[in-house]
């Protein structure tokens, strides 16, 4: 699933943004025991998954922020944050999406970054280490029902979604 879109368009004279602040798809329906990854591939904006009472501090994901917050969170072994949701009032929420550096190393490291940087990066996000930026967020469910979702950051502008679960 996708978490919000954008792109950049850059001249000699400046550049400008567009984003599309939406889930795609919106609805999704799946199977108990199903997991759900959403992505943020947008290159400018933050975006997060929030199941529920909007998280107090956004910036870091739920088992950092302070227990409590999020439901049975934790980074697997890839850096993807990882949830699991049995009902639809559980509160669990992603933290913030960010998007990528832009000068994000990928086939080994950069004396720009910190020395988190694994040899190999064939793929994002970047390491658990760097939680803050991780681009990725995936939820299993274990009970039917209808789980409404929302971006803490955009749901004012219908950054809204919902996710079916069947037996």
């Amino acid at each position: 699933m996708i978490a919000g879109t954008g792109e950049i368009a850059a001249t000699g004279g400046g550049f400008q943004t567009a984003e599309i602040v939406r889930f795609f798809p919106e609805t999704i329906t799946v199977h108990i025991g199903d997991t759900v990854e959403w992505t943020n591939p947008d290159p400018m904006t933050n975006h997060s998954i929030t199941f529920g009472v909007d998280p107090a501090k956004l910036r870091l994901p739920n088992p950092i922020v302070t227990s409590g917050v999020g439901v049975n969170a934790n980074l697997d072994p890839d850096g993807a944050l990882h949830a699991t949701v049995s009902s639809p009032t559980d509160n669990v929420h992603s933290g913030a999406l960010w998007p990528l550096p832009a000068d994000r190393a990928i086939n080994g490291p950069n004396p720009g970054l910190p020395a988190t940087d694994p040899t190999d990066l064939p793929q994002f996000p970047l390491p658990s280490v760097l939680q803050d930026l991780n681009q990725r967020y995936r939820v299993t469910f274990t009970h039917p029902g209808t789980f409404n979702y929302h971006c803490a950051y955009h749901d004012n502008l219908g950054m809204l979604g919902q996710v079916i679960v069947l037996p």
